[in-house]
């Protein structure tokens, strides 16, 4: 499902947005929207992980995981 919504922007976002578009990195306006706001929603949950680990004392199994993530890069498009 997709809901339909007005923004206002900057000229030079719309000209970015156009950009992506015409560069084939993105299949419309909306497209590039939308994969900020997935990148946008990634990046808060991971701020909120980081938040977590530090809080945390690493055990053996969390040391494993940070080295594990560490080394492994994260596709960021969908």
């Amino acid at each position: 499902m997709t809901i339909q919504v007005t923004l206002r922007l900057p000229d030079d976002l719309v000209s970015f947005m156009d950009e992506e578009v015409a560069a084939q990195h993105a299949r419309s306006r909306a497209d590039v929207v939308a994969q900020a706001l997935r990148r946008l929603r990634r990046h808060q949950v991971a701020v909120g992980d980081a938040e977590i680990y530090a809080r945390t004392e690493p055990d053996d199994d969390m040391l494993a995981i940070m080295e594990y993530t560490g080394s492994h890069p994260v596709r960021l498009d969908d």
